[in-house]
């Protein structure tokens, strides 16, 4: 494996160390919700201090770290400044810490460096525990009663980010800085919206606020070096609206299958109310929630489950790929190189998007900008959950095909901004836009790594006009050579004809070259690659499913 170097204006380096250190007597604390905030800490700390964390896991009983870090700042210091501020701020978001440990760390730790290309990826497969966060959504059916609670918790979740933002927008208008999350729980913990949440709720409010900040500086500073094309928006207010409202496992108590949410000290003096319940899922271990989110969205309040997922470990191939050419009508199209092939329907989804759009012509007309009504959010809501449903399905089905036939890699064509110049007329651009093809390839991606499968993503410039049937080249969008023409053309609608005459589907075709762009670099034997699966590909209309 090639070493990146970085440099600085003195010196060009590439340091990279393997990092462990323990809580004090091994004590196993970082658990039920505490790792959560450990890792944004450290994550603060290396940005900070121009420090790369390239892998990191948190453990109940240790941490462990594969830092990058430059030598003139130094390992040491920077080892100080993880240690001192994870323990000063875990111990006061965490009181039961100080009952349990005179001191959060040891005082000593362990240091490796790392160097040479097997070094390197055997560092990395001994800290990545292949790990991962999923996340399950709720509808709530309140009650009057629990429905003004929510919808109070909601408003003061709101209120508190745009008090956060005002005195964010000022700082940065006056002094060209943004405030960090602690400075911002530190200013605003007299705030009376602060205290009508409970004080980790409001944190956590005020954490996203500061977060969107730094994104925002982030993404200038993408502007200067040009791996941003488009200007960010400076954060701004939500008016007269509800915001999600975070709550860590270690605030939410589960009493006789009821989850315990406490509210604010100042609500229990002006309401008399300490807390609210709600009912806790019976597909969902309690010990493996890390945060509770209560959302409200078009006029309905969803609960959302953060849990933790462990990887799944089966026996697949690496060298058996899926290709995978996303489209419109066929919403996806998948090619093996074992001799499997199939087509996800996209037309009911298209019906869909349609229907909606529709709709909302229909209610807006003659009405003032910016109209809104129940209506509109009852039809909205219903298209959103169809959506969210079709993309858990397909990626479902995608993930089933690969633990059938034991394939190892999957690869998915895709062009990056290709919605933004897209220009396929009116009614075919509104219909390609709205599809979530993109959602369906991060949902893709996180379910098959999950599982141990490799995901490759890869640019598919003329995929669809050479012929994978003829080998043709194939070029990337700008670098064709002069003189390129494709051996094959589509001839129908769906249909793609070979230079020797052979008719096969055209999308089959494209998804085939997909894996053609990538063959030679990871490796792929494409000679299994049946002309029986190109011709007549299985279909599956999802919402039969």
């Amino acid at each position: 494996m090639d070493i990146k170097y970085k440099s600085n204006k003195n010196i060009t380096y590439s340091c990279k160390y393997q990092i462990v250190w323990c809580p004090k007597y091994r004590r196993k604390v970082l658990i039920e919700g505490v790792d959560i905030p450990m890792k944004e800490i450290l994550l603060e700390t290396a940005t900070e201090f121009k420090s790369e964390l390239i892998e990191m896991e948190v453990m109940p009983d240790h941490v462990h770290l594969l830092v990058e870090c430059d030598p003139q700042f130094g390992i040491a210091k920077l080892i100080r400044y993880m240690k001192g501020r994870s323990s000063r701020y875990l111990r006061q978001e965490f009181p039961w810490l100080k009952s349990r440990l005179p001191t959060l760390w040891t005082n000593s730790y362990f240091i490796s460096t790392v160097g040479g290309a097997f070094q390197w990826s055997s560092s990395i497969s001994r800290i990545k525990k292949m790990s991962s966060y999923g996340c399950q959504q709720n509808l709530i059916n309140p009650e009057q009663s629990l429905e003004n609670v929510l919808e109070f918790v909601c408003e003061e979740s709101n209120k508190l980010a745009n008090c956060g933002i005002y005195y964010s927008r000022q700082l940065y208008f006056k002094t060209d800085q943004i405030p960090s999350r602690f400075d911002l729980h530190r200013l605003m913990k007299d705030n009376l919206h602060f205290k009508a949440l409970y004080s980790h709720v409001a944190q956590q409010t005020l954490t996203g606020v500061a977060e969107s900040f730094k994104s925002y500086i982030g993404l200038l500073k993408g502007i200067s070096s040009g791996t941003v094309t488009q200007h960010p928006r400076l954060p701004g207010y939500r008016k007269n609206s509800l915001k999600l409202a975070t709550f860590p496992k270690t605030d939410v108590k589960l009493k006789n299958g009821q989850l315990r949410f406490p509210l604010g000290g100042k609500v229990k003096l002006w309401f008399g109310i300490g807390e609210f319940y709600l009912p806790m899922p019976s597909n969902l271990e309690y010990r493996k929630i890390r945060e509770i989110r209560l959302l409200p969205r078009n006029g309905q309040f969803y609960v959302e489950f953060v849990y933790k997922v462990e990887s799944v470990k089966v026996d697949l191939d690496v060298g058996r790929a899926l290709g995978i050419d996303p489209g419109l009508n066929n919403w996806l199209t998948c090619v093996s190189n074992v001799g499997t092939s199939l087509i996800v329907d996209g037309l009911h989804l298209k019906s869909l998007n349609q229907w909606y759009n529709k709709q909302i012509s229909t209610i807006k007309e003659n009405k003032p900008q910016g109209f809104w009504s129940n209506r509109l959010a009852g039809i909205t809501e219903k298209r959103n959950r169809q959506v969210r449903d079709a993309v858990n399905k397909t990626a479902r089905l995608v993930l089933n095909h690969c633990l059938e036939n034991k394939i190892g890699t999957v690869v998915f064509g895709w062009n990056k901004e290709m919605r933004q110049g897209i220009n396929l007329g009116g009614k075919t651009n509104q219909s390609f836009v709205q599809i979530p093809t993109d959602r369906l390839k991060d949902r893709i991606s996180q379910l098959v790594e999950q599982h141990g499968v490799r995901f490759v993503e890869t640019e598919e410039s003329y995929t669809s006009k050479a012929s994978f049937l003829d080998s043709d080249e194939l070029p990337t969008f700008g670098a064709k050579t002069e003189g390129w023409k494709e051996s094959g053309k589509r001839v129908n609608r769906g249909l793609y004809r070979s230079k020797n005459g052979v008719k096969i589907n055209a999308d089959c075709n494209g998804a085939a070259n997909i894996l053609r762009k990538v063959a030679a670099t990871l490796g792929l034997c494409l000679e299994e690659v049946s002309r029986g699966a190109l011709i007549s590909p299985l279909k599956v209309r999802i919402w039969t499913l």
